[in-house]
C-alpha cells in the first residue's frame, strides 16, 4: 500500500509549506538552466505553429518536472487538491470510479459500491479507451480529472479482457464512499474489507472488528484488494492493530532534515 498512502500527504505538504520552501529555493536557482527555460518558453510562445498561452506552458513545465521524479509524485492544482480531500472525507460528486494510470493506460481500480459505475457493470482492470470522443492514451491523471470534472453525463468506451469493446454511459451523482465493510465467513472467520483510507476509516474499522469479536470469530481476513490508498494516519492506525510495538512508518523532510516517526 506504500504508493498511494503518500499521495495525500505530499499534496498537503505542497499546499501548506509553499512559503518556506520557496524562500530557500530562490537562493539555489540555477541561473543558466533558468535562462534556457526562459529561452524555450519565449520560442514556443512566439514561434510555435499553434498559439499557446503562458499559463498552459507553465503547467506543462511543472508537470514535466514531476514526471522526472518517481511515478507517485504529482502536481495538484487547488481545485484538484480540494477534490482529493473530498474523496477522503467520504463523499463527492462524481461517477464512482477509482482509476490509475498503468503503462500509459487508464485502468479502473474498482467501482465504488452503489455508484453509477458499479450499476453500469464496470469492473476492476477494465481499460478506458475513450472518454466521450477523446481517445485515452499516454494521459496524466490530472488530464483525466479535467475531462471528467465538468461533465454531468459521460460515455466511456471500455476494453475488457476476453470481451468485445463496449460503451457505457454514466450520470454524475453524489457518491458515498463507505471505507469499511464486514461479515462472518464460513467456519466462523471474520472478514473486513477496507476500500480506502479515509478520515474516519480507523474508527469504522475498530467498530467492525469489535462487532466481529463479539460474534466469537476464530480468525480474521483483512481484504485490501483494489484499495487505492488514502491518508497515512488512517492506514497506520489500522496497521497498529496487528503489528507489535515499534516503528510503523517514517517520513523525512529534505529541507529541515527532520524525520517524523509513527509508532
Amino acid at each position: 500500500m506504500k504508493k498511494p498512502l503518500y499521495i495525500f500527504c505530499l499534496a498537503s505538504i505542497c499546499s501548506f509549506s509553499l512559503s518556506p520552501v520557496w524562500g530557500k529555493s530562490q537562493a539555489d536557482l540555477p541561473v543558466d538552466e533558468i535562462r534556457d527555460f526562459v529561452d524555450v518558453y519565449n520560442t514556443i510562445r512566439h514561434e510555435y505553429v499553434e498559439e499557446k498561452d503562458g499559463k498552459t506552458l507553465i503547467d506543462y513545465a511543472i508537470k514535466g518536472m514531476l514526471n522526472g521524479l518517481d511515478p507517485h509524485s504529482v502536481y495538484l492544482k487547488k481545485s484538484e487538491l480540494s477534490d482529493l480531500k473530498d474523496n477522503t472525507d467520504g463523499s463527492y460528486q462524481g461517477f464512482g470510479i477509482q482509476l490509475e494510470i498503468s503503462d500509459g493506460k487508464l485502468i479502473i481500480i474498482t467501482p465504488i459500491p452503489g455508484s453509477p459505475a458499479e450499476e453500469a457493470g464496470l469492473k476492476p482492470n477494465d481499460r478506458i479507451m475513450k472518454i466521450d470522443d477523446t481517445v485515452i492514451e499516454n494521459i496524466s491523471m490530472s488530464e483525466v480529472d479535467r475531462l471528467l470534472k465538468d461533465l454531468d453525463t459521460v460515455t466511456l468506451t471500455i476494453e475488457r479482457q476476453g470481451e468485445d469493446t463496449q460503451q457505457v454511459e454514466l450520470t454524475k451523482t453524489t457518491v458515498n464512499l463507505p471505507s469499511v465493510s464486514e461479515k462472518v465467513l464460513e467456519k466462523d472467520y471474520g472478514y473486513i474489507r477496507v476500500l480506502q483510507f479515509q478520515l474516519d476509516t480507523s474508527n469504522q474499522f475498530d467498530n467492525a472488528l469489535e462487532g466481529l469479536i463479539n460474534k466469537n470469530i476464530k480468525g480474521l481476513v483483512l481484504d485490501l484488494r483494489n484499495n487505492p490508498g488514502g491518508l497515512i494516519a488512517s492506514a497506520t492506525a489500522i496497521a497498529d492493530t496487528f503489528l507489535p510495538a515499534g516503528l510503523i512508518v517514517s517520513t523525512k523532510n529534505q529541507n529541515t532534515g527532520s524525520e517524523d516517526k509513527i509508532h
